[in-house]
């Protein structure tokens, strides 16, 4: 049964991940990379 929801759960992060796209990245770096708004927007 734990690895019958292991699966499930590394799927459906796995599916997140790739439906998002480049915007996954970006919004986890944005964070950290941009510091003003135009940045962020350039980053986005």
């Amino acid at each position: 049964m734990e690895m019958l929801w292991f699966w499930m759960v590394s799927v459906v992060v796995a599916l997140y991940a790739v439906m998002d796209g480049f915007d996954f990245g970006a919004g986890a770096l944005h964070l950290f990379v941009a510091r003003t708004d135009n940045e962020r927007r350039e980053v986005l």
